[in-house]
């Protein structure tokens, strides 16, 4: 009996769609790594935490409406667990 790896499970923040499906595409032939969510700005993924819990987020510092750089102290109070 195989003993199954834990996943790392993770969010993919960009605003440009073709981006974040690239990146998808690339991580979908890792097998410890699973993208759970993507969002397209900082405020967007704030919301999608309410629900889904990763353990990594790959946060874009240029987005409209809520940047990385807006996002991120947000996110170190609020979830800092998350890498």
């Amino acid at each position: 009996m195989q003993i199954e790896e834990e996943k790392i499970k993770i969010i993919i923040t960009d605003d440009h769609s073709l981006f974040r499906q690239g990146l998808i595409t690339a991580l979908a032939g890792k097998k410890n790594i699973q993208v759970i969510a993507e969002a397209h700005n900082g405020l967007d993924l704030l919301q999608k935490l309410e629900y889904h819990k990763p353990d990594m987020i790959m946060l874009n510092f240029n987005m409209p409406f809520m940047n990385g750089l807006e996002t991120l102290p947000k996110l170190k109070e609020k979830y800092p667990g998350i890498k």
